[in-house]
């Protein structure tokens, strides 16, 4: 009886654990809008800095292409943005997408923020701009807990992180062409 009760115990702490301890991707989209996947798309970094800020945004450029889908590469990006004598950081640190999506002739805009941890992706949050109207058309957190956390059950490497991200982003898109 008593072996029961304790064998109870632990399936019980086991389940909880396991539901508070996994990685999540809470996100939010605009119903009924649906984005030609043909259409060009920049996948960026919310803020210019270290490599730590270009690694999720470059593996989450490189899922979205390998999906098939018309990704401009960043350094492309930012040279466009430097013919026309501007600074991409200074764009990228105003938030003036609108104007960078009329630059590039994107009309869509992946826009990401990242915290890292070690090689994985400790927290991040991305959000998919229409340039032309300046609305967020999906916008996504994800949390990963941390080891030291009592709840800490598994976590995702950079590449499951940025698959996760690209696929529901990929919700988005019409049909592949």
């Amino acid at each position: 009886m008593r072996i029961c009760r304790i064998t109870s115990i632990c399936l019980i702490a086991l389940v909880i654990s396991s539901c508070s301890g996994t990685p999540q991707l809470k996100t939010y989209y605009r119903q009924h809008h649906v984005i030609d996947a043909s259409i060009p798309i920049a996948v960026v970094p919310a803020k210019i800095g270290g490599t730590n800020n270009l690694m999720l945004p470059d593996a989450i450029a490189t899922e979205l292409l390998g999906m098939g889908y018309n990704v401009v590469e960043r350094t492309t990006v930012s040279q466009m943005v430097d013919k026309r004598g501007l600074d991409f950081s200074t764009i990228l640190n105003n938030e003036e997408y609108m104007r960078l999506g009329q630059i590039t002739k994107t009309r869509t805009i992946v826009i990401v923020n990242s915290t890292m941890k070690g090689q994985a992706v400790a927290n991040a949050t991305a959000r998919v701009i229409d340039t032309t109207t300046g609305k967020i058309l999906w916008s996504g957190t994800y949390t990963q807990p941390q080891p030291h956390n009592p709840m800490y059950v598994a976590h995702d490497t950079l590449i499951d992180t940025a698959r996760k991200i690209a696929d529901s982003i990929g919700e988005l898109f019409s049909e592949k062409q």
